[in-house]
């Protein structure tokens, strides 16, 4: 008898599933249906602001973010800022402010913070450390620190178009690559 595997993960009241095969997920909406009211929205598009791409055929799975960091760009007025190819500027170093002599006021220091750190979590774990430096000080953040959450912010909408792909091959190993969608 082979083995098989189910998934089910939730957030609020959004469950997916995953199962080895259809008749294992046939079998794992029965058993969630006797406990929970479900409408099968299909094959999983989006999830938690990733868009989900699945190619049965190559038997990959592609995970894009491009669409969320718009959006942050967009809520934190850097949609117009120039990009930059780096997380973080070579050199900087950041540290906490003692006095409130370089604070800076009403930046929105705190919110950015969380959802680059969000946003790392995700298929982009390029910008990851950056982002560990930077949140270490946003109780005071002082101008270099905004700044360099700008930065970050700047990278990864020049980097949006890079997608994680999954994929698994016959020796049962699975792989995982960066790919980059070219727009002119």
């Amino acid at each position: 008898m082979e083995l098989s595997t189910s998934i089910v993960t939730t957030h609020v009241e959004d469950m997916l599933a995953a199962a080895s095969t259809a008749g294992e997920m046939a079998q794992l909406k029965m058993e969630l249906q006797k406990y929970f009211k479900l409408v099968d929205l299909g094959p999983v598009h989006w999830l938690l602001g990733v868009e989900v791409k699945r190619n049965r055929a190559a038997r990959t799975v592609t995970l894009s973010q491009k669409t969320s960091i718009v959006a942050l760009a967009i809520c934190f007025h850097l949609d117009n800022e120039m990009p930059v190819s780096t997380p973080m500027e070579v050199g900087t170093q950041l540290v906490q402010t003692e006095d409130n002599t370089d604070t800076v006021e009403h930046v929105p220091h705190k919110e950015i913070i969380s959802s680059l750190m969000y946003a790392a979590m995700a298929p982009k774990p390029d910008f990851t450390l950056a982002v560990l430096v930077v949140s270490q000080f946003k109780q005071k953040p002082a101008r270099p620190l905004w700044e360099a959450s700008k930065h970050i912010v700047r990278y990864i909408k020049e980097t949006r178009f890079l997608k994680l792909t999954y994929s698994a091959s016959d020796d049962g190993i699975i792989r995982y690559m960066e790919t980059r969608q070219w727009h002119g």
